[in-house]
């Protein structure tokens, strides 16, 4: 327990600047300025927290959550950023008990001969993972606020299934049942919870010790039955990862080419993507929001070669070693497993990291650290000089990665420093830096500079349908409309659920004289975002050209504008108009 308050301390300390930061225009926008829909804890707003997939993730406890703060804040983002300070120093109280549960698990020798030493061993690997600097991303980000209640509740559950083994009687079922529920709340938060019935097993296997590896024979059936009796956790994981998936056509297209070749690039980022935490870890420096592969990367660059192989050396050593050393084997296969879902092997996004990913899979990690230190206890220096120079160098090694993990969430303080700190670290050939940055532009009238911006953007990614409907709007206003309807076309086209690229083809389709066809452009956009600029193109035309279009049609319109969620008034403007856009 004596932990537990330095840890906030540090904690609070080393993320302190996150709440003077504001909301970024990179999903802040999309996620609380500009929706409605999460703002106030009625049954419409519960009702559509468990029903959305609001920018293709499905969070509904994750958005409850969003829905207190909304009703305790508004939209004031200090509010924010405080309970995402909080939810990380609470995080780090239970990774801190976590660790101990691990640690006398594992080397319960260690533990009843020096409990103070596994004590301070779990405290300063928790300590040294709280205030790291790749945390700063999941504190000081809004939108990424959901990985904490999931890391909460993930971590809660492990907890519980640990405390279940060699519980006996109904207290086995209790703390599996809350080990479940936990589980449950996990997955609600956040879709890369879906590893955790995999590392249960691996917890089976050591520390709990509920098989014997050693005989190989009966190692299979036991196997088997673990397996059985998480069935419920087995069930619930492949529910949410077909939520995942059914979530996913709400993002960009992601070409595949020839797919022998695009899995092999896969694979490659992903074993990349495993060794990417673990060396920042050890050098955290040169961190920032985006890590693209850039434009012609292979495969077989040394990055990507070097990665896999050590990844093929690593798990060789630790197979080759599970019975004198088996910690090894289970730390790296956790580690992997709980990263494999953000590890791109599925074609989601092009980036090859992020710092949040590597928020949850930290645990085994941190629980090896304060194994390694519990057990080398006899080889720390002894004496008044030895013992005030190793605690200085802890005390250092803190220090600076405060000052680091202080210096990175000032990068999160505005839309500005965001994209100004990520052009100056890589950004320039990452079309979402691109894309931003001309959004920023456009917001100041700068026109042509952000044109140059969104093109680039294209350039660097012509499936980016956000920089096409950006593109378009940009060249509207400079009054070349063909062009903008071209780029409104192709950005359907890529992502037929953006509404304001059907919002913004409508505008131009009026201008041109298409009467018919506007209003069913602007139907889809109300239909995609009952809250959005559809609405308001439906009124402006109620307001000035409601006299060209037949009478029967005006009350439909007028019932749609005065409620965009009704979806019988939607369908029976859609019904009467005859002709159907190809």
């Amino acid at each position: 327990m004596w932990a537990v308050v330095p840890l906030v301390v540090l904690v609070a300390y080393a993320f302190w600047p996150v709440l003077g930061n504001r909301f970024v225009n990179w999903d802040d926008e999309t996620n609380f300025v500009r929706n409605p829909h999460f703002r106030g804890l009625g049954i419409a707003h519960l009702r559509w927290a468990w029903t959305t997939f609001w920018l293709g993730v499905y969070q509904p406890l994750g958005w409850m959550l969003l829905e207190v703060q909304y009703t305790v804040f508004g939209l004031n983002p200090w509010g924010y950023h405080l309970v995402s300070v909080g939810w990380h120093a609470v995080n780090s109280i239970v990774l801190y008990f976590l660790s101990l549960a691990l640690l006398r698990r594992a080397r319960p020798d260690v533990w009843q001969e020096r409990p103070a030493i596994c004590s301070v061993s779990a405290g300063v690997a928790t300590a040294l993972f709280a205030i790291h600097p790749l945390r700063a991303e999941v504190v000081a980000w809004a939108s990424s606020q959901t990985y904490l209640p999931c890391a909460f509740f993930y971590w809660m559950a492990l907890l519980f299934y640990l405390s279940a083994f060699p519980a006996t009687g109904i207290t086995v079922r209790l703390r599996f049942w809350m080990a479940f529920v936990s589980f449950a709340a996990a997955l609600l938060s956040k879709a890369p919870a879906v590893s955790l019935p995999f590392v249960l097993l691996v917890l089976d296997v050591y520390p709990l010790k509920r098989v014997a590896v050693s005989n190989d024979q009966r190692f299979g059936r036991r196997f088997i039955d673990l397996c059985v009796e998480k069935i419920p956790f087995f069930a619930l994981s492949a529910l949410f990862m077909a939520l995942a998936l059914a979530s996913k056509p709400h993002d960009p297209v992601i070409p595949v080419g020839d797919p022998a070749t695009f899995w092999y690039a896969r694979l490659a980022r992903a074993a990349y993507g495993i060794w990417f935490y673990l060396l920042k870890t050890v050098w955290p420096f040169a961190l920032t929001a985006f890590y693209a592969a850039g434009e012609g990367t292979s495969p077989l660059e040394f990055r990507f070669v070097a990665s896999a192989a050590a990844t093929v050396v690593v798990t060789a050593v630790a197979v080759r070693y599970r019975r004198s050393h088996p910690e090894i084997l289970a730390v790296w296969v956790s580690y992997v497993l709980i990263l494999l879902p953000s590890l791109g092997v599925v074609p989601i996004t092009t980036r090859l990291a992020a710092d949040r990913y590597g928020y949850l899979p930290m645990v085994g990690i941190v629980a090896l650290c304060a194994g390694t230190l519990s057990a080398n206890w006899r080889w720390w220096p002894t004496g008044i000089g030895p013992t005030a120079a190793c605690t200085i160098a802890v005390a250092g090694v803190v220090a600076a990665l405060i000052v680091l993990t202080r210096a990175q969430c000032r990068t999160w303080q505005s839309s500005e420093a965001l994209w100004t700190h990520a052009l100056n670290h890589g950004g320039d050939h990452v079309p979402d830096v691109q894309n931003s940055v001309g959004l920023l532009l456009l917001e100041r009238g700068k026109l042509n500079d952000a044109r140059w911006h969104f093109e680039e953007a294209i350039r660097l990614d012509p499936h980016y349908s956000q920089s096409h409907t950006n593109l378009g709007t940009i060249l509207a206003r400079l009054g070349q409309l063909s062009a903008a309807k071209s780029e409104f076309v192709e950005a359907i086209r890529l992502a037929p659920t953006e509404p304001s690229a059907h919002n913004n083809l409508g505008t131009i389709l009026l201008g041109e004289g298409h009467v018919e066809l506007a209003m069913r452009e602007y139907l889809k956009a109300v239909r995609l975002d009952p809250h959005g600029a559809g609405v308001e193109s439906l009124e402006d035309f109620l307001l000035f050209r409601g006299s060209t279009i037949a009478p029967p049609l005006v009350p439909l319109i007028r019932a749609v504008v005065s409620n965009p969620r009704d979806r019988r008034a939607l369908q029976a403007l859609e019904d009467a108009f005859p002709t159907v856009i190809q």
